[in-house]
């Protein structure tokens, strides 16, 4: 229930509509574990009881835009179903256009899965949920406050005294914008296409909706799972 695997579930299976059983004893029996374990160990005195209310997240009719995205991300192979909502993630506090290189916007989670970006990158284009973007500050995403100094420095900009990644960039944009687009050279750089961010905006929250369940169907609902309390 504490691992990583209910938000990854979470997130794949988002295209898909599920109708939920024993949903009540698979709670009684989660909610009787965190007991049991909180007794012995600290971590558990944290982890709230599941409650019945809300705990289903397919209850409710999808918007209409959302149909076509999951219809898309249906097409597509998992590991690019996480690709897309890690980039949609990233893209909400990395620049303010949203534009970052494509085989960078990936979670440490995702590549431990596994996951060849590039060709991730590729599909996203190719289905429609990414559009190329001319702005070459995303070029500049990938690099850490330490590099994006050096690379201020190396372009003659000293006495850069701020450490934020976004007034770095700015900075970069400012003085040296011949030397930002050269480095943007060969970058696949990308944005969300427009028309899906209604529809990734809902599957934020879906997810978030969803982390519950799994918790509670990958703990107890199968026959190795820990024993009723």
């Amino acid at each position: 229930m504490a691992s990583d695997a209910p938000r990854y579930l979470a997130t794949v299976m988002l295209p898909y509509v599920f109708k939920t059983v024993d949903l009540e004893e698979l709670i009684r029996r989660a909610n009787a574990f965190i007991r049991h374990m909180r007794k012995d160990t600290p971590f558990w005195e944290d982890f709230p009881l599941f409650k019945p209310g809300g705990l289903d997240p397919w209850t409710e009719p999808r918007p209409e835009e959302v149909t076509e995205f999951c219809r898309v991300l249906r097409t597509l192979p998992l590991a690019t179903r996480e690709h897309l909502i890690d980039f949609a993630s990233r893209s909400d506090r990395r620049a303010s256009s949203g534009s970052q290189p494509v085989d960078q916007a990936t979670s440490y989670g995702t590549r431990k899965r596994g996951i060849e970006a590039e060709e991730s990158g590729r599909l996203l284009l190719q289905m429609g949920l990414l559009v190329r973007s001319d702005d070459p500050r995303g070029a500049l995403q990938r690099l850490t406050v330490k590099e994006l100094t050096e690379f201020l420095a190396q372009q003659g900009v000293e006495g850069v005294k701020v450490r934020r990644k976004g007034k770095l960039i700015d900075t970069a944009m400012e003085r040296c914008p011949q030397a930002v687009a050269e480095k943007a050279k060969g970058v696949c750089i990308a944005r969300l296409a427009p028309q899906y961010a209604p529809a990734v905006a809902w599957a934020h929250e879906h997810i978030d909706r969803s982390v519950p369940f799994f918790q509670v169907w990958l703990g107890f609902a199968f026959e190795n799972s820990p024993p009723k309390g």
